[in-house]
């Protein structure tokens, strides 16, 4: 018999043995964990961006928040654009709403996340600002200019029209004209870059001036009775003049070269002097038209004993002329050319109505003088007419009765015309008239008694409505940097409007259908809106042009001054006249030294050195600030 190997509690120590041993050779193949957290997991995925709104060029940090331990790195940018790394940051170059994703890995598996909120890119606008100076703006021909751009916003063409014609003269950034020809010319200057275009115009900016001498002169005296003594006495601009030449009545007779000269007027009349002078150069020439006036040393004038009341109408016309020896007198009653009376106080009968003008001439040795007295006399039939209406307006169909409110003596006819078309409508003394058609309706009544007839007229007496609605509408805000949220209030009026039709941005689409609805605009510009409401009798529509505008609200600066040349010491007063929202500083260097010489709104400052001084000018809001550079502005003589 063979005995065991082991008894069985040694048997069963090396099973508890051998077990043991199997543990540890099983666990020999594999890592052990050092850390608690490294256990076999995927890895959430997380992450967050420094900044979500900007303009393009724009870069955002974004930061990997993952847990689990990722060993890989996955980020789609949303335009295209991709990294591994853990923590990249991106630029986007263009406008747009980008959602980003990242998905990280280790070697159990991957996970992805996005952010809930896109980016927002906005465009970069540029924006022109054309300006420039000139060396000089007054000068004789030939006039040479240097033209400087001082233009903001980087732009890249230069258009410059020297002369207003509507031709490019220069497409330099500086360039030169000489200005041949004599004139106030206006410049006009436009820049642009790639993508728009902005004009600057300066009227009548350049003044070339003729090399001729200017004519001119005065007198001692320009009006008096025949014989007149006219001392006339030369005024020209000294340009070397060498010679005068004086017609004293236009007749193309030079009368007198002396350089001061005297004319005895013998005639009666209104009388055109020219002057020419001459220098080395040419001649120039002057002429005042009527400048002299040499009278008869009469005055016409008249009265009457009435100049108003019915036919027949007797008027006593009297002469209260003044004057020497005046022996004649011609009436016209009625202004119809044709003499009337050579009587000094004639009796005139109006037989006929209407407002009558009167002339009265009267003579002398040395000539006439006439006096008009327009609408002198008024001659009526004894009537007033006059009218009312029990309504005035109202939509059509309208239905107006009118009352005669005439008043005179023994009217026997009434002609009304209730349209202004020269037709009349009705004979009646108090007509009804119904108006079909929407207008403003002027109404005319004639009445006529045995003495003639009168007449008026009420302008836009009448007015009648269409039931199609008229549209109107306003808003909360109509300017302010995006995103800008409108509240839209309709009001129109009309009877049973059913529908509204918005336009936000006049690009023909409906945007919306509420009647007071609201929009946010996200960008710049200014925004045309539009309205079309709608009822049972029809639709109308209104359109309000830039209604909206939007800005970056950073500040464009500006200013003006009282004077820009003077002597030392030169006090310039600067007057800021920037445009911006709640502009809240300002910093200006009157020498264009780097070092700001005040922070007032509007400063002075003296100059007490010679020179050509730079003014550097920046304002400043909650949004940013704008600075304007003109160099050479203030020009201090010694």
């Amino acid at each position: 018999m063979t005995r065991p190997l082991f008894s069985g509690r040694a048997l069963a120590a090396l099973v508890l043995v051998a077990i043991a041993c199997g543990a540890l050779c099983s666990m020999a193949g594999a890592a052990i964990p050092s850390d608690p957290g490294d256990l076999p997991v995927a890895p959430a995925a997380g992450f967050i961006a420094d900044r979500l709104i900007g303009t393009a060029p724009f870069t955002v940090q974004f930061t990997d928040t993952s847990t689990g331990i990722p060993t890989e790195w996955s980020w789609d940018f949303g335009d295209g654009g991709t990294s591994t790394r853990q923590n990249p940051a991106y630029a986007y170059q263009k406008a747009g709403t980008y959602t980003v994703t990242l998905v990280t890995g280790n070697r159990y598996g991957s996970t992805r996340f996005a952010l809930a909120t896109p980016l927002t890119v906005r465009e970069n606008i540029v924006v022109l600002d054309p300006d420039f100076t000139v060396n000089t703006s007054e000068g004789r021909v030939p006039l040479v200019v240097r033209f400087e751009d001082l233009s903001g916003g980087t732009p890249a063409s230069w258009s410059w029209d020297f002369d207003n014609d509507g031709i490019v003269d220069s497409i330099e950034k500086n360039p030169v004209c000489v200005y041949n020809l004599p004139g106030n010319y206006t410049v006009n200057l436009t820049i642009a870059n790639a993508s728009r275009s902005k004009t600057i115009i300066r009227t009548d900016l350049i003044l070339a001036k003729s090399r001729a001498p200017i004519a001119m002169y005065a007198a001692n005296t320009t009006t008096g009775p025949v014989p007149l003594a006219v001392r006339f006495t030369d005024l020209s601009e000294n340009l070397n003049i060498t010679g005068w030449a004086w017609d004293f009545d236009n007749d193309t007779v030079i009368d007198s070269r002396e350089r001061n000269a005297t004319c005895v007027y013998k005639q009666p009349g209104n009388y055109t002097v020219r002057l020419a002078v001459t220098n080395e150069y040419e001649t120039n020439s002057t002429a005042g038209s009527g400048f002299v006036l040499a009278t008869t040393g009469m005055l016409a004038d008249f009265s009457a004993n009435v100049s108003e009341g019915t036919l027949p109408l007797a008027v006593q016309f009297s002469d209260i002329s003044v004057g020497i020896n005046i022996t004649g007198w011609a009436w016209d009653f009625d202004n119809d050319t044709v003499i009337d009376s050579r009587d000094k106080n004639p009796v005139c009968i109006y037989t006929k109505p209407g407002d009558y003008s009167v002339v009265l001439t009267v003579f002398n040795e040395y000539g006439t003088d006439t006096v008009l007295g327009p609408g002198y006399v008024t001659v009526t039939t004894g009537m007033k007419p006059d009218f009312s209406a029990n309504v005035t307006n109202g939509t059509s169909p309208l239905a107006v009765q009118f009352s005669d409110r005439s008043t005179g003596t023994d009217i026997t006819g009434w002609a009304w015309d209730f349209d202004n078309d020269s037709v009349i409508d009705s004979t009646e003394r108090d007509p009804l008239c119904v108006y079909n058609r929407p207008g403003n309706y002027t109404v005319n009544l004639s009445v006529t008694n045995v003495r003639g007839t009168n007449s008026t007229a009420r302008q836009g007496f009448i007015l009648v409505n269409t039931l199609v609605p008229v549209v109107a509408f306003t808003a909360n805000a109509t300017a302010g940097i995006p995103p800008l949220a409108v509240q839209f209030s309709d009001n129109s009026t009309g009877t049973g409007i059913t529908g509204w039709a918005w336009d936000f941005d006049n690009d023909g689409i409906i945007d919306s259908t509420e009647k007071n609805p609201s929009c946010v605009y996200n960008r710049i510009g200014n925004f045309t809106v539009n309205l079309t409401v709608t009822n049972e009798y029809g639709r109308n529509t209104t359109s309000e042009t830039d209604f909206i505008t939007l800005t970056n609200g950073e500040p464009q600066a500006r200013f003006a001054v009282n004077k820009t040349t003077g002597y030392t010491p030169l006090a310039v007063q600067f007057r800021d006249i920037s445009a911006g929202i709640n502009i809240t500083g300002w910093a200006w260097d009157f020498d264009n030294d780097g070092i700001v010489d005040s922070t007032e709104k509007n400063p002075w400052c003296v100059y007490n050195l010679p020179g050509n001084y730079t003014i550097n000018f920046t304002v400043m809001n909650a949004y940013g600030s704008g600075t304007v550079i003109r160099k050479g502005f203030v020009k201090v003589a010694g």
